[in-house]
């Protein structure tokens, strides 16, 4: 009886833990690295089917700020990045799509910058 509860103690801890490892997802969260305040901030994640992208809302940040991490779909290496200084609306998307790849299950960080005249920093984006 002893060997028998072992056994599905020991399976049940194992199908837990292969849960938990399954349910890691991509997530980014957004730094803003510049000395103005960034507003209305979206980044466009892929899908693999209609609509074709999801647009998550990062809302305000203001100088040297970060938000909260989000959970996120398919991610090229160089997100979509799309917000607002002083109310002029600013994109970035990356040159070439082509030969890009989907960014692997982790956390990361986008760092954008701008500066007065609304010119964007190349972003930089790192895995955390």
């Amino acid at each position: 009886m002893k060997k028998l509860l072992l056994i599905i103690f020991a399976t049940s801890v194992f199908f837990s833990c292969r849960k938990e490892a399954n349910e890691i997802s991509l997530q980014i969260r957004v730094q803003n690295t510049s000395a103005f305040a960034i507003e209305s901030i979206i980044l466009v994640s892929e899908t693999g089917a209609a609509p074709y992208e999801t647009q998550y809302q990062y809302g305000n940040l203001g100088s040297n700020q970060m938000s909260n991490y989000q959970s996120q779909q398919v991610v090229m290496r160089m997100p979509t990045c799309k917000f607002k200084v002083n109310g002029k609306l600013l994109q970035f998307v990356p040159r070439c799509a082509v030969g890009l790849q989907e960014l692997a299950v982790g956390r990361y960080t986008l760092k954008i910058s701008t500066d007065e005249l609304g010119n964007i920093t190349y972003p930089e984006l790192i895995r955390d």
